[in-house]
């Protein structure tokens, strides 16, 4: 209970800032957006779900064109950019904490097969899955952020 306490407490406080005009985009933009803060929390907790903009626009109370723009204009990227990027993020976790197989992990981000899920890791980590696991140093996404340490 005092964890969640902590949590909302931690949300009114950035609200507070955003709403100061201290911070208009990023992430404490994004999660002071009640909105975009929910979506993101949908997909961090179900990342396997198959999530389209018009699902996630839904779950929110929003229409598609209006969350798809709220959502870039707080987050930096579409929805489904971040969503994919969050996969990859997860996956290379994945890789670096468990002995889980390939194919496992791919179901586990939403992945339905192997090769698709090792094109979209190659193309956010610049290595395939198999490698990325062997290879004993940090990775980075495209955006240049250091994804994981072995």
């Amino acid at each position: 209970m005092l964890q969640r306490l902590a949590d909302v407490l931690f949300v009114l406080a950035l609200r507070s800032t955003v709403g100061d005009g201290q911070c208009r985009r990023g992430a404490i933009a994004a999660v002071a957006d009640p909105r975009v803060y929910e979506t993101l929390s949908l997909m961090h907790a179900r990342v396997a779900d198959p999530w389209t903009v018009d699902m996630l626009a839904r779950r929110v109370g929003m229409s598609r064109s209006g969350f798809a723009a709220r959502f870039t204009e707080l987050v930096g990227e579409s929805p489904l950019q971040y969503l994919a990027r969050w996969r990859i993020a997860r996956a290379a976790e994945l890789l670096r904490d468990t002995t889980e197989k390939v194919e496992t992990i791919a179901g586990r981000v939403g992945y339905e097969s192997v090769p698709a899920f090792s094109r979209a890791f190659k193309r956010w980590q610049g290595t395939g899955p198999a490698a990325f696991r062997r290879e004993p140093f940090a990775h980075t996404d495209r955006q240049g952020c250091t994804v994981t340490d072995h």
